[in-house]
């Protein structure tokens, strides 16, 4: 009798055990953001959807930039064609605490900030409507 009191408390806790893995395994992230998904977003919900993610993983996701530079020497800029509607996706990183702008320390950096200087025959007739 007392080793089915201890079987009932092992199932439950192996049932829970699977059931939170699962519910982990589903609620992963799903990758980097594509170019064309961005260009959907506006600025602040581009940031939002490239939160948490470095340099080197936008590297390892779209490849490199069609420029690079830096800004007023606290910020690196990679600049991406955007692939649908024309114009360019701007990623800027803020490198303020580097002491050395090596390509490791820039690859670590998180997103900043996204720019979205998108231009398409929509917005040209929407900005001409108005």
């Amino acid at each position: 009798m007392r080793s089915s009191s201890r079987i009932v408390p092992a199932a439950l806790l192996l049932l829970c055990t699977v059931l939170c893995l699962v519910w982990a395994s589903s609620h992963q992230p799903q990758g980097v953001p594509t170019l064309e998904t961005l260009e959907l977003l506006s600025e602040e919900n581009a940031v939002a959807a490239l939160s948490g993610y470095t340099r080197r993983d936008l590297l390892n996701a779209w490849g490199e930039p069609q420029s690079t530079m830096a800004a007023f020497s606290i910020l690196h800029v990679d600049l991406y064609d955007a692939p649908t509607r024309g114009g360019w996706i701007g990623i800027l990183y803020d490198t303020h605490g580097l002491h050395e702008k090596t390509p490791e320390s820039l690859a670590a950096l998180p997103v900043c900030r996204v720019d979205l200087q998108l231009s398409s025959l929509n917005e040209l007739v929407e900005k001409g409507a108005s």
